[in-house]
């Protein structure tokens, strides 16, 4: 199966025929598409000829090269071994597996910081409290006291 020249689809060819018609007029659209065919076999031919001389400078290993094979992920995929590539497979699944527990580590720590936060808080509330009752309470008992006086101001 070949891939479509720029992906063009029916709905879209169809379109482009109606342009066509329209702007060349029905007389000269046959010769017109007589002109496309046979650009479209010259520039099959061109193509067909550059992969076959890609083929015989890369050597035989390279024989049953395709078009597609062309592509970076496919060639990494073909010049790669089958085992290395199931190692490749099983250290990504691995790899997924260690993010889940992570992610879950990272929540479960941020859940415990919050749990711990709220008390410190708590806990230095009831503190700040404890402190200004003792403060008020040394107040209240030094005012309540008398105060003595030095000697020399006694009469």
């Amino acid at each position: 199966m070949t891939p479509m020249l720029l992906d063009i689809g029916a709905g879209e060819l169809l379109a482009l025929a109606v342009l066509a018609a329209l702007l060349f007029g029905p007389d000269k659209l046959p010769e017109l598409a007589k002109k496309a065919g046979r650009i479209l076999g010259f520039l099959r031919g061109v193509a067909n000829n550059a992969t076959d001389q890609i083929k015989t400078e890369l050597g035989p290993e390279f024989a049953d090269l395709r078009v597609d094979d062309l592509k970076p992920a496919n060639l990494v995929t073909k010049i790669i071994p089958g085992d290395t590539q199931s190692e490749l497979s099983s250290m990504r699944a691995e790899l997924d597996s260690l993010r889940a527990s992570l992610t879950q580590l990272q929540k479960d720590t941020a859940g415990e910081v919050r749990l711990l936060s709220d008390q410190v808080s708590e806990t230095a509330s009831a503190v700040a409290t404890s402190a200004k009752a003792a403060s008020d309470a040394a107040a209240d008992s030094s005012s309540s006291k008398s105060i003595a006086k030095p000697f020399w101001m006694t009469t």
